[in-house]
């Protein structure tokens, strides 16, 4: 954005079509290099575009009836035809998959738009209490797409909707969609190296437009159908208080090469409506990367800023959406030159916008060129972070590593060492341990390695550092040693993510012991490798069990929700928790210990201390549990049994103990 860029002066540019109080409908461009624009109807009609301003371009056409959808593309100077940026339908790819014959194939896309009827009934917009979030990552396609997921419509925004139930039953708050703004699935030039199919984009970080829904996951191939579809997913989750997220790619776009290598390098849009604009270049001309996509969008360009601004708009004011997770977030944050803004204009005027309060704004506080923002975020407006030292500080000592006891007990007080200075500072946390880009929980306890051969990229691609432990044999295993301590690990990293103060995030599948086979960057896998298979929940109910009880624990226990964090970022300064070692008031903060113990303080007569110990060892430890007050016990959490002190607690284990009246 340019300087002095007000939310009002955003507001008052209006490109895309728009329906006037004549009826007709007003398609506008920027199109600033060029000398004539045509807008081409799919009917075959075209009609000469008006430059009413310098680089704006207009043209009006009789708007369609209800019901119908009106497809069109514009033509610069007669040459390139190009889509509307702005429009909020894309239409000609609603099957998803179609017509794969080679390598790079494309679909003939236009835009389009249709009158908005859809119904909401009166349904508002949940109210979820920040301190009882709990997110639900998961990709649209992949989620249901497997067999054994038994939806009418597997990969679609309805086969979501039927699985709404689960969600409530399991005892998340908010669903996290993986992108769903328009991109081509086709785009992959690499086959199977195995099956010698072609390789498809399942995940979608790879937008074609930031305001069109993607039309494949719709139920129908009717063009638009998807819209109301996805509205409907929506308006469900809202009827029973979950909310939706949308992550959202801002930072690159589907032109990847930028119109570099002809037929092979699709021209949708941007690159040729503003070259210089809507791009990051270096001072020689060459295209400037930080995200490792091959380019880098213009988030704060004049045209690039406003855009953004104005799609966050559309699908928080059109689809109620509830908030957003920016996918490198960190990229928004350079200005023309490449260098981080301190303070991102862009990121200052998200927060700021009258149209995005009380959004959940989250930020990936990273980028592919090294710039690393964690804990930054927050001192430019509300936002959240994932919260990436949790992942592997946390996976680091559940594998056993040394000298990590003083980092997690940090990220279990909320971060105070990153977050301490900000008021609710627990909630600008988002913890997690697995998320889509990376291992899934299963495999992090059963691979050292990535396993990405079916990339078709001699398994260069996705993070070669893996903070995980095979316990010993790599891959899948009947052998029981190595399968129970795995099972204890998975136990163990899930209930530290479920205590630590702060919003957790799970991963969907990883609460019935999802696989990737060990591969930790399953987005042109659509297969099995990057469905979710619903037939393991059978076998892995106590998994799936643990993750509710251990939700519940947290709507239950207050010390667990609380955002307050101790000022001096001292794990030993905060009132309601108190830290243990193996006998009661002896923590070891030394980079040899291994073990931790925490007691968080009920302080009301109805909610009782819980008492959690962690073992990450391949020694069985004696634990003494602490003093309970009179006429009370420590009672398993689990099963409910007293226990007596001292205890053995095995080898990678976990206790979780209630102090319960006798």
């Amino acid at each position: 954005m340019s300087p002095g860029t007000s939310p009002a002066t955003v507001e008052a540019f209006r490109f895309g079509p728009r329906i006037q109080a004549s009826g007709r409908l007003r398609c506008s461009l920027w199109a600033p290099d060029t000398r004539r624009a045509t807008l081409e109807l799919r009917s075959g009609r075209r009609v000469e575009a008006v430059q009413v301003a310098r680089g704006t371009w207009q043209a009006e056409i009789e708007a369609p009836e209800v019901g119908t959808v009106v497809g069109y593309r514009w033509w610069l100077d007669d040459e390139t035809p190009v889509l509307d940026p702005y429009a909020p339908l894309v239409l000609g790819g609603e099957v998803w998959g179609r017509d794969v014959e080679r390598a790079g194939q494309t679909k003939e896309r236009w835009s389009g738009w249709q009158r908005d009827t859809f119904d909401w009934q009166g349904v508002e917009p949940p109210r979820v209490d920040p301190t009882q979030r709990v997110i639900y990552e998961l990709d649209v396609r992949g989620y249901t797409q497997h067999a054994t997921a038994r939806v009418r419509v597997p990969g679609s925004y309805q086969g979501l909707c039927e699985k709404i139930p689960y969600w409530l039953e399991l005892g998340v708050t908010t669903i996290e969609l993986l992108p769903v703004f328009e991109f081509d699935e086709l785009e992959l030039e690499r086959r199977h190296p195995e099956s010698g199919e072609w390789l498809r984009n399942l995940w979608g970080y790879s937008p074609l437009s930031f305001f069109a829904p993607k039309a494949a996951y719709g139920s129908s191939a009717d063009p638009g159908s998807a819209t109301d579809e996805l509205k409907t997913l929506i308006r469900e989750c809202h009827r029973v208080g979950l909310e939706v997220v949308l992550d959202v790619v801002f930072n690159h776009t589907a032109e990847k090469e930028l119109g570099e290598r002809g037929d092979r390098d699709p021209v949708y849009s941007w690159v040729a409506l503003d070259r210089g604009g809507y791009y990051l270049w270096d001072r020689t001309g060459g295209r400037r990367d930080v995200t490792g996509c091959g380019h880098t969008f213009a988030a704060a360009g004049p045209r690039g800023g406003e855009m953004i601004l104005a799609a966050l708009r559309h699908w928080r004011t059109e689809y109620r959406i509830d908030g957003f997770r920016f996918d490198l977030a960190a990229a928004l944050t350079r200005d023309l030159e490449g260098v981080a803004q301190d303070p991102p204009e862009l990121i200052r005027a998200i927060a700021d916008d009258p149209g995005l309060q009380d959004c959940l704004l989250i930020a990936e506080t990273w980028d592919a060129a090294g710039l690393y923002l964690l804990g930054e975020f927050p001192r430019w407006g509300p936002w959240a972070e994932w919260n990436g030292r949790f992942r592997d500080e946390v996976r680091c000592f559940v594998r056993g590593d040394a000298g990590q006891t003083r980092n997690v007990a940090l990220r279990l007080l909320g971060s105070p060492d990153l977050y301490g200075s900000r008021s609710d500072g627990a909630l600008h946390s988002i913890n997690y341990v697995t998320c889509h880009d990376g291992f899934t929980l299963e495999d992090s306890v059963s691979y050292e390695t990535k396993h990405n051969l079916a990339n078709g990229e001699d398994n260069r691609d996705g993070d070669s550092w893996v903070p995980s432990w095979n316990g010993g044999i790599e891959g899948p295993t009947a052998e029981p040693t190595v399968v129970e301590r795995r099972r204890r690990q998975v136990e163990m990293l899930l209930t530290l993510l479920f205590l630590a103060r702060g919003t957790p995030m799970l991963l969907a599948g990883d609460e019935f012991g999802r696989t990737q086979g060990g591969n930790n960057n399953s987005y042109c896998q659509d297969n099995v490798v990057g469905w979710v298979d619903w037939g393991r929940l059978a076998d892995h109910l106590d998994r799936h069990d643990l993750v509710r009880r251990l939700i519940r624990l947290r709507q239950r226990l207050p010390s667990l929700r609380s955002s307050e964090l101790p000022a001096d970022a001292s794990v030993f300064g905060c009132p309601d928790v108190v830290w243990h070692g193996q006998r009661p008031l002896a923590p070891d903060w030394s980079g040899a210990s291994r073990f931790l113990a925490a007691q968080w303080v009920g302080g009301e007569p109805e909610t009782p201390d819980l008492y959690a110990a962690f073992n990450p060892t391949d020694q069985t430890v004696k634990v003494h549990l602490p003093e309970s007050a009179a006429g009370s016990s420590w009672h398993e959490l689990a099963s409910g049994r007293r226990l007596a002190t001292p205890l053995e607690l095995p080898a990678w284990g976990t206790l979780l103990a209630l102090e319960a009246v006798d």
